[in-house]
Order: C-alpha cells, then structure tokens, then sequence
C-alpha cells in the first residue's frame, strides 16, 4: 500500500479523530486513527529533521567562521608577522604537548575549578554566580539528561524512560533551576540595575529564548498529562488487552491517579474498577510511567488547565506547544555562533587557555590566537568597567573607549582590520591612552581574558598606525638621544648621590659587585622621590651588602615604550643593560623601582636567567630575616600600605611588603578596603600622566580617600611613581597623611632620620 493525499477530517462524540482517505492502487481505505496518528508523526519526524539539519548546518558554519577569526584576527605588533598556518599549527601542537605533559594537571584544575565551579565569578560577586550556576548548569543537564537522551541517558541507564523517575522529578527541578537564574538576571538588569550591566537587543534575544524553551517545555508536559489524544495512542500502542471493559477501568485509573482528563469517563470512580485499572496499569504502564505529581512543576500546569483540557485537545495545543518548543531550540542552535550565547563555548576555551598559555612562555603563535579568541570570549558582563580604576573620569569626559568593557568591542574591529571614520578612530585612541594599564580589569575578569594584554597590543596597533598623543614622539626620541624619558643628560642619573651630606667616595659606583641596584628613570630624575635611593643605599650600605648603582651607563629600561605600544630601540636599550650588569659580575640585580623590575623580569628574563631579579621589598625581607638590618626604633601611627601595580598584578609580589611592614616596630597596619590583586591604581601608570595628568590626580584623590577613611596616618608603598602620585592626591584633599616608600621606612626604624 502507499499512502496519498489526505481527503478530509470530521468529529466524533465532540472529540477531534483524523480520518485519513489513502490511495491504494485499486481502492481508498479508510485507515485507523492509530495510523492517523503515525501519519502525523512521520510527518512531524520529517519536518523535525528537516529544521534540526538546517539549524546544525546553520551553526556549523557560523561556528567554522567564528573560529576562523581565532587565527586571521591580529592583535598587536607580534601578531602581525604570523600567519593563520602558523597559528592553526601552534594550536594542534599547543594541544598535543599539553595533553602529554604535566600542563594536563593545570588543565583540569581550571577545568574544575573556572569551568564547571566558577570559581572567579563566586570570588566576584555570589548573587551573580547562583545565577550563573542555575542558568548554566540547569541548562546543561537539561541538555544531556533530556534532550540527547538518546546518547547520553539511555545508554547509561537501560530502563531509562523520559516519565519515569528520577527523571521525571529531575527535569522539572532543573526547570526550576533554570528559571530562578533566569528571574535572577531580570533582576539584577532591571531591579538592582547594576551600573554599566547595559541591556540590548541581544540580551533580550538571549532572554527571550531560553524562556520559550522553558516555559514551552513545561507547558508541553503539562497538557500532555491531561491529552486524551496522548493517552488513547498510548494505550492502542501498548495495551495488552482490547477488551473495552477492561480498557474503560485502566481510563479509570488514570483519571483519577495521573490526572487524565476523559470525555467519557468522569469521577467518583468505585474502588473495585481503580483496582481493577491498576493491575492493567502495573501490567502495560508502570514500567515506563511514574505518577505525573513527580513532575511538580508540570502537574501543577495540568490543574490549572484542567477545566479547558478537552479543548486544548481538541485544538492539538500539545502538538503546537511541542513545535513551539523545538523551535525555540533550533532557533538558539543556528543564533549561538551570531550572538552572546557563543561565550557558552568560548568562554571555558579561553578559561583552559588561560590556565596553559602565558604570555612570554608560551609560542607567540599560541598567543596571538588566543588573544584572537578572547574577542569572542567577553560575556559582555562589564565586570571589567566596575573595576576600572580610570573610569572616574566618565563624568568628566564623554568617552565610552575609556571602559574596558567597551573597548573590547572596538578592538574587535581593529583587529578584523575594519575601516573605521577618522573622527571616530581619534575618538577611540584618545580613550585607549588614557587607561593606566593597571591590570584591574584582568584580575577581575570572570572568563579570564587577558585584557592588560590586548590594550597593549591595540596601543601597538596605533602606534603603526600613527595615531597616539604627540608627547608620546618627544619621549622616544628622548629615550633614543639621552637614554631616558624626561631628556635630561643621562650623565646626570646619578648627580643626586652628590648632593648626599656625606657622599662616599665611589659614589657607590664600582666596577666588580655581587649586587646591582638599577634604580630606574623616575627616582634617578625626580628630585621628589629622590630620598628612596638615597636612603636604599644606606640601607645596603650599613647591612654590608656589596653592591653598585650603573650611573650614566645605566638607561631606561624600556618600559615607558612598551607601555605606549613602541617596539622600536627597546630591544637597543636591554642589550645594552644586560651588558653593563654583565661586566660588573653580579648575581643579583636589586630595584626600587616596580616597572623597571617587571621589564626585566618579563622582557629581560631569557637573556639573563643566572642572575637573581629581586624588588627592593623582597631584598630588605630577605636582609631583615638574615639579622642584617636591625630595626631599632620604634615607629608610630597607623599605616597602611598600597599594592603598586607592576608589582602586585604585574609581578605577583603582595607578602613580601607586607612582611616588612610587621617587622617594623611601634605601627599598626590596616589594609585598605581594595587592596592585594583588585588593588586601585594610583593614577600614575599607563604613561597617562604624561598626556591628562589631570586624571591621574583624580584616582590618586580615590585612593588617598580610601586611605583617610580607615584612618591611616601613614601612606606605605614600593613604588616611587605611586610615592609622587598619592603624595599629590593626599595634598589633593587636604588629608593628614604621610606618603612614604617601604625603603624609606625601613631606613627611618635603622636610624635617627625623620
């Protein structure tokens, strides 16, 4: 037989039965309604494949372009000499090393911990991860208990059936799950308002579908338990009896226990025919069905629609509902690649890579990739605009470029090579350069994105393209001519030491020394900061440290350039450096200053890794612990100490500054409210005070703030350009407080100084 056209429908006892005319080659045949009903899953199965391959062909080629991006995307000067061969090949070796090698460990631990636990986003904010955790996880174990249950839950369990429990009990509690998160984000959006979470059409997008999928679901099940259609295909499929007396007490049954609603049947029902329809149940139905009342969210869909039940029927609303609900799937499947819901891919990517790949390590192939992917990675959660440290100056200067969380938007368009309108890209420059590349935004990113990283880089590509503040041309030429950045004769770097009430006669500068004290441009320079050398030397000197200062033959570390996304004459600058610490002989290279430590350490590092890189803080903890300081005297106030960011985030040094602080006698040490990683910048970095020092006085004013409200007298820090900013912030509001680098007062505990 094969089946034709259909010819018609019409009702029977006020139920809608389909009768189907098919063309046999000699006769139409009226079929039954149980092959009515095949005929319309089979065409339902056709349809349903048909709009699942579309939306998978749909988000495999969005999905293969997205990823192209990964290696044609170039962020930043290194990038752009490698091409996408190279980087698809680091990838596949990248992966294989890591998965044959001890990194594998790392992997998993970022796996459990940033990928299925969420760890960053907990340590962030704790409403946020509930919220989170309930969208993600309840979404993902609906996916793979429910949805490929076929691939995932049959075979792990042979009984499985979709209405049975737990199963049943399950997939409504991970609805539940969903829906709070979901109720959470609304919300925080639209209740709590957190500042900058903007809400755009992709948000109400991303919204709007998962709440038809879950809401369509639940609706579906719900009707379906009281569907009269369902339940008579149900029972022509797998009833062991046709005997319609005994067919009539399982219709009891099922009334009255699983909340069938009859048209023909209906309560009080005598207890011998429940009887009677339970064995038939237990003998057909219960091993593939539970009592719906499991399915708490469901069932209790299925009272309230209970008095129209026979209509909704009657309309075929749990067929609609189920069209509904699948199509809201497949249209989230081919949105993904073209929308936020790709961070749900992207996002734990970048979070193993992130535990795997580092910067300076890792292949620069590797790296340029991953970069790429962070573009694709960012939530958009604006997690990195609450914490930016110069986004104070938001009320002051319309420019949305300053925010990191906007900035990644434009960077993404830079690095695709965009045209972009002229006023537009000054716009977008003048923003970037007045970020103070303090890392903040890094450390609190809950995806992990390397976002210090990617400004560096996006400076790089404005310097090739010509567009960065002018200043930013009168210091290279600087650093190129007199070898630092404030142009000033580099014979004069170490003219402070003559002015010193009793100078030595080397003034400490020898040919051979076990130690180096590079003491960098700003202290060197800068009559203001000027004490921290002069009062480290003397530490040095009375612990009988053998040590040297370079002098003149000491330049600038490179670090200002970096900073600005100049590549050119760094290289110059750190042979020559490495140089002159070589001729010297010494094992260990000491600096006051947190740049200059974090370039050698980061820059400098493969060319000279037999000798010792130590911050001053570290140095003097290691003098204190080996009894060669001696801190007589006892200090007084309170104190508190600023974490500066080439030391803290840049280089990983938070304790040993602090351990300094507790040797000193006499003081009280109180941590400011935002301190260690999510430290506030103090306005002086990033090259911005060069070009708006008007800002940086603004963040200094913040800190210096924090610093007066718990009532510290004395402003600690390790940083010669934090001691210049803050002292000018601490002035700035008028605040009883003394601003002093860790050397100086380690040197006032040793002697009579004040």
């Amino acid at each position: 037989m094969k089946i034709g056209t259909c010819k018609g429908y019409f009702f029977v006892d006020d139920y809608c039965y389909m009768v189907v005319y098919v063309i046999d080659y000699q006769n139409f045949i009226e079929i039954s309604r149980a092959q009515a009903v095949n005929l319309r899953r089979g065409n339902f199965h056709m349809f349903f494949t048909l709009t699942l391959y579309i939306s998978l062909i749909i988000f495999g080629f969005g999905l293969i372009y997205r990823v192209s991006n990964w290696f044609r995307y170039k962020v930043g000067e290194q990038a752009r000499e490698i091409t996408p061969r190279e980087r698809v090949s680091a990838t596949f070796k990248g992966i294989v090393l890591t998965l044959f090698s001890p990194k594998i460990l790392t992997l998993l631990k970022g796996f459990v911990l940033d990928v299925l636990l969420q760890i960053r986003i907990l340590r962030a904010n704790r409403l946020r991860w509930v919220m989170h955790m309930c969208i993600y996880g309840g979404f993902m174990l609906l996916l793979l208990m429910h949805a490929l249950d076929k691939f995932i839950t049959a075979p792990l369990f042979p009984d499985y059936a979709a209405t049975l429990n737990p199963f049943l009990f399950l997939r409504n509690l991970f609805f539940v799950v969903v829906i709070l998160g979901l109720a959470i984000s609304l919300y925080r959006r639209f209740v709590l308002k957190v500042s900058r979470l903007n809400t755009n059409m992709m948000d109400h997008y991303a919204i709007i579908i998962l709440a038809v999928i879950m809401i369509s679901g639940v609706f579906l099940e719900g009707t379906k338990i009281v569907s009269y259609s369902e339940y008579q295909s149900m029972v022509e499929e797998y009833a062991d009896t046709d005997e319609e007396e005994a067919l009539k007490t399982l219709e009891s049954y099922w009334a009255e226990v699983f909340g069938l609603v009859s048209p023909r049947l209906t309560g009080p029902f005598q207890a011998d025919i429940l009887e009677q329809g339970k064995e038939l149940h237990e003998m057909s139905c219960a091993g593939c069905h539970s009592v719906p009342q499991w399915a708490f969210v469901s069932y209790g869909v299925s009272r309230i629609v209970k008095p129209v039940a026979l209509g909704l029927d009657r309309a075929g609303v749990s067929m609609l509902l189920w069209y509904i609900h699948f199509l809201a799937c497949f249209v989230g499947l081919a949105y993904l690649p073209f929308s936020k819901f790709l961070h749900i891919i992207v996002s734990p990517l970048s979070l193993l890579a992130h535990s795997v790949v580092s910067p300076g390590i890792s292949n620069p192939a590797s790296i340029a990739t991953k970069q790429a992917m962070e573009l694709d990675a960012c939530t958009r959660c604006k997690t990195c605009g609450l914490w930016c440290s110069v986004a104070v100056s938001l009320e002051e200067i319309d420019n949305k470029d300053i925010l990191p969380s906007e900035r990644i938007e434009t960077l993404k368009s830079i690095a695709a090579r965009k045209a972009i309108p002229h006023e537009e890209i000054e716009k977008i420059w003048t923003g970037s350069y007045r970020c103070t590349l303090c890392g903040r935004c890094t450390e609190v990113c809950p995806v992990g994105i390397g976002l210090k990283d990617l400004w560096k880089g996006m400076r790089e590509d404005f310097v090739r393209d010509g567009h960065f503040p002018p200043i930013l041309n009168v210091v290279q030429e600087a650093i190129a001519n007199q070898h630092n950045p404030v142009d000033y004769d580099n014979e004069e770097r170490a003219m402070w030491v003559e002015f010193l009430d009793d100078p030595p006669d080397d003034l400490y500068q020898k040919e051979q020394a076990d130690v180096v004290y590079f003491i960098g441009c700003v202290s060197s320079f800068s009559p203001a900061v000027q004490k921290i050398p002069e009062a480290f030397c003397h530490i040095l000197t009375k612990a009988n440290v053998d040590f040297t200062i370079l002098g003149e033959k000491e330049r600038c570390c490179g670090f200002p350039l970096l900073l600005a996304g100049i590549h050119k004459g760094v290289e110059e600058l750190k042979e020559h450096n490495i140089k002159i610490v070589r001729e010297v002989g010494a094992k260990t290279i000491v600096f006051s200053c947190p740049s200059c430590y974090h370039t050698w350490s980061h820059e400098y590092h493969k060319d000279i890794q037999d000798v010792r890189l130590m911050h001053a803080t570290q140095f003097l903890e290691e003098l204190i612990g080996a009894g060669q300081v001696e801190l007589a005297r006892d200090l007084t106030g309170i104190i508190t100490y600023h974490d500066p960011c080439d030391l803290g985030r840049g280089s990983g040094v938070y304790d040993a500054p602090r351990r300094v602080i507790q040797s000193l006698p006499g003081l009280k040490f109180v941590e400011l409210p935002e301190g260690r990683r999510k430290a506030l910048c103090c306005g002086g970095g990033g090259d911005v005070e060069m070009y708006d020092d008007a800002l940086t006085a603004e963040v200094a004013a913040k800190r210096a703030r924090q610093a007066q409200e718990i009532g510290a007298t004395l402003f600690a820090t390790a940083c010669q350009q934090c001691v210049r900013t803050l002292t000018k912030g601490v002035k700035g509001i008028e605040a009883d407080i003394e601003v002093l680098d860790l050397i100086q007062l380690v040197w006032r505990s040793m002697s009579d100084q004040t």
